[in-house]
């Protein structure tokens, strides 16, 4: 080995020492590139303390987190270099790749992230401070295995302790598929689609427990997305389009709410509250917990079947939205790259990255805002929003 290189080695075991302390890293430099002055970026971007029992807005039908709050981090997969997983540092804003070796290809570690992993689902438990996540266990460029024969594995890393060790809690059956995954009361739930002997299908949902990795088949049905809340299962059924419960303790299974042929619709949850948009009346409702429509928020006065309004709801009860596309060629350019904030029934821009931009994403933390755009609908750029300003995530 290099003295150099043994030197580089050397300072990070230092640094690093049994991952059991918080440590930020810069990457070592590894080439003339790698050392080349670039413009600095203004990361002094501090977020608010985890809180754990905080509510969170989840969209039912997305299973996919573009960016997980842990207690120290936000984790994310930045789809510009490579899909690797990295983490924004709370304190400064700096970011950083899900690694501690510098020198790491990210083939086989912690910021490994194939598009073919699962559903891309990042999810962290706040009780075990880990990050767990799903993953092909057989590397999907294997042109030898066929698909249906590959096999997918859950795990995590201790992200609270910075120590990036991969721990496997879960292996499936070859032909199986992880579909995706929620956190809850100190179990990690996850949809399965199972493959029969006979060539059928069976949707399961199971639970595993972190701590012993024990796991158990809580019910079988088939969703589009869900969430587990209080021993209690609300999930969307794409097909009909209904908000439905199922109580793991009786196996009772309601509808909601049905939205009666009204066309497409989307289910978020926040703070014990449902939220239903319709699209066919362009109206957003809230409900409780028994599908009983508690009030009407807005009208966004799109009817047309073109319209993709998306809807993002922060823990403070704030909501906002913006115009979910993929093309800049749109009906209401006007709008297009904007994220409005909803006051008193109303929307206000609230940020606006200019109609060449494509807002594909956006996620609310308190007060802060993480929004994924895909400029000229190419590549991905990624903002950190504060009081409406945008800032750039560095990469």
């Amino acid at each position: 080995m290099k003295p150099k290189l043994l030197l580089c080695t050397l300072i990070l075991l230092l640094l690093t020492g049994c991952g059991k302390e918080l440590y930020y890293l810069d990457p070592v430099p590894t080439s003339a590139a790698d050392t080349a002055e670039v413009e600095p970026v203004d990361t002094n971007w501090p977020m608010p303390d985890y809180d754990p029992n905080a509510p969170r807005g989840e969209e039912l039908h997305g299973m996919v987190e573009y960016f997980v709050e842990t207690k120290h981090c936000l984790v994310f997969i930045d789809r510009r270099d490579d899909g690797f997983k990295k983490y924004i540092n709370k304190t400064n804003g700096t970011v950083h790749v899900l690694c501690e070796d510098s020198l790491c290809k990210h083939e086989n570690c912690a910021a490994r992230y194939d598009i073919y992993d699962g559903s891309g689902s990042l999810v962290y438990a706040p009780e075990s401070g880990r990050l767990c996540w799903a993953q092909c266990a057989t590397r999907i460029h294997s042109e030898e295995i066929p698909y249906n024969r590959l096999r997918w594995e859950i795990v995590s890393i201790d992200i609270d302790n910075m120590d990036f060790t991969i721990r496997r809690h879960y292996v499936t059956k070859p032909g199986d598929k992880l579909t995706g995954m929620r956190y809850s009361e100190g179990k990690l739930y996850f949809l399965t689609r199972i493959l029969l002997n006979d060539g059928e299908t069976e949707w399961r949902l199971n639970a595993l427990s972190l701590e012993d990795d024990s796991v158990e088949t809580v019910g079988k049905f088939s969703s589009s997305g869900f969430t587990v809340r209080d021993g209690v299962v609300y999930y969307e059924r794409a097909s009909i389009q209904t908000l439905n419960s199922w109580d793991m303790a009786s196996g009772t299974k309601k509808t909601l709410y049905d939205p009666l042929g009204q066309g497409q619709v989307n289910y978020w949850y926040c703070d014990g509250h449902f939220f239903c948009y319709t699209e066919s009346d362009a109206c957003l409702k809230e409900l409780d917990p028994d599908g009983n429509v508690v009030r009407e928020i807005c009208r966004t006065g799109e009817t047309d079947e073109g319209f993709h309004g998306r809807w993002a709801f922060a823990p403070n009860g704030t909501i906002y939205s913006y115009s979910f596309t993929y093309s800049v060629d749109t009906e209401s350019p006007s709008d297009n790259g904007k994220i409005f904030k909803w006051v008193g029934g109303k929307p206000e821009v609230y940020v606006d990255f200019g109609a060449a931009n494509c807002i594909y994403s956006v996620t609310p933390f308190e007060d802060r805002l993480l929004v994924v755009v895909k400029p000229n609908n190419h590549g991905s750029e990624y903002y950190y929003v504060i009081d409406g300003v945008a800032n750039k995530v560095p990469r």
